[in-house]
């Protein structure tokens, strides 16, 4: 796929990359909120639909499972208690090409502008990326992966069963809630008495 850089539009913000070390894209993440990452023609639809593919830098619920990354475990491996989950949503082609002005950009490459995703969703009060852990992989995505536990490289598992992460698109704040082991046994026990 070729890249397309952004046109600039009265839509988009730029965000100027006031330190040489850190790209404007990142610099916009760190706002916490929702931002175009990039957009292509959506070839999975018989329709004029276009995929855009947004991301989010959202807090990790702080849990008591020693497999989930609390604040306490950040600060003491320095590494972040923040995710950057991605999600897609697919839009009528028209429209976000009016947005967008391309079939086909990025928002990653220095230089491009930056769109904020709630441009392309002017009537929600809020739009944001909504992370949830469960024993279920997507059944639309036949190479859906177990989440990795960042700390020691294995599978996240509870009771023998592999933990898989979902990432969607809701009107509504940002989130990120991992399964605990006290989730793990509630659904467990659960499914036990079907």
């Amino acid at each position: 796929m070729a890249k397309t850089a952004a046109p600039k539009v009265a839509n988009a913000t730029v965000i100027s990359s006031t330190d040489g070390n850190q790209p404007a894209y990142e610099q916009a993440l760190l706002t916490g909120k929702l931002l175009v990452r990039k957009w292509w023609k959506n070839t999975n639809s018989d329709k004029e639909q276009i995929s855009v593919q947004f991301q989010q830098e959202v807090p990790r619920k702080n849990t008591s499972s020693a497999t989930d990354v609390s604040s306490l475990v950040a600060d003491a491996q320095g590494i972040s208690n923040k995710a950057r989950p991605t999600a897609i949503f697919s839009f009528k082609a028209e429209i976000a090409e009016n947005i967008l002005g391309s079939s086909e950009g990025d928002c990653i490459e220095e230089g491009n502008e930056i769109f904020f995703g709630k441009v392309l969703f002017p009537n929600a009060k809020m739009v944001g990326i909504q992370v949830i852990q469960t024993f279920s992989p997507n059944e639309f995505k036949s190479d859906h992966q177990p989440v990795i536990n960042p700390l020691t490289g294995e599978i996240k598992a509870f009771f023998g069963r592999p933990v898989y992460q979902h990432e969607e698109l809701i009107a509504g704040e940002g989130s990120f809630t991992p399964m605990t082991a006290a989730d793990a046994e509630e659904i467990n026990e659960a499914e036990s008495f079907n």
